[in-house]
């Protein structure tokens, strides 16, 4: 019984918290934010505007990005040229055309210093250095040094990184777990990723073996 009564509490507190979040609405082809009751918490004034994430919601006005809190005040100025959602009391922002990370109060915790930047997947974020593109850790180290022509961000523990033509996937560490021998992937999701190589199209799992054939991709025009 106690157990019970205990889940019952933890959902009824999850249930408030949602419903004290703002709800971005739309007039005029501007945004603005309501209360959950329907009141006017601010009014529709800005260019356009995202959901409350972690307490935070990014808001553009005039080409420039900043955040509002949840009492709909302007938490972080609106000076920035991009801005992705908080995630773990982190979010990547550009200003003077270089990407960083700031906190919740906008102190910086990763120098602006990349040219592109990617949100945090599996503690790592992909960054852009001389035209090259490798990873950071949470500290801003690079911890998978900037030697590949394309790269895409972690999923499933696994990197898609691309040399020559040819795709392959690195882990967190850097090390190669799979040999960029793929003229195509896509990002791994439970355990296997669709690979192509000349004509082939099949599933790999996360040792390179075979797992199955891929279906055939059908022709909009086949009748």
């Amino acid at each position: 019984m106690k157990k019970i009564a205990l889940n019952i509490f933890i959902v009824a507190i999850a249930y408030c918290c949602c419903a004290q979040t703002p709800v971005k609405f739309y007039e005029n082809a501007k945004v603005g934010y309501k209360r959950p009751d329907g009141s006017i918490l601010v009014p529709a004034q800005y260019d356009a505007g995202s959901d409350y994430y972690e307490g935070y919601a990014i808001v553009i006005k005039n080409r420039k990005r900043g955040y509002l809190d949840e009492k709909g005040n302007v938490a972080i100025a609106l000076q920035y040229e991009d801005a992705s959602i908080f995630i773990n009391g982190r979010a990547r922002v550009k200003k003077d055309g270089l990407y960083g990370f700031i906190n919740t109060k906008a102190q910086p915790l990763i120098s602006f210093q990349f040219t592109i930047a990617y949100d945090f997947n599996n503690g790592r974020a992909l960054v852009q250095i001389d035209n090259k593109y490798g990873f950071i850790d949470t500290t801003g180290t690079v911890v998978i040094p900037a030697t590949y022509e394309r790269a895409r961000s972690f999923a499933g523990g696994l990197a898609a990184v691309m040399n020559n033509r040819k795709w392959g996937f690195v882990n967190t560490a850097g090390t190669v777990a799979i040999p960029m021998e793929y003229d195509m992937v896509q990002d791994y999701s439970k355990g296997m990723c669709r690979v192509t190589k000349g004509e082939d199209e099949f599933y790999i799992d996360t040792r390179n073996n075979f797992v199955k054939e891929a279906e055939k991709r059908k022709d909009p025009d086949a009748k």
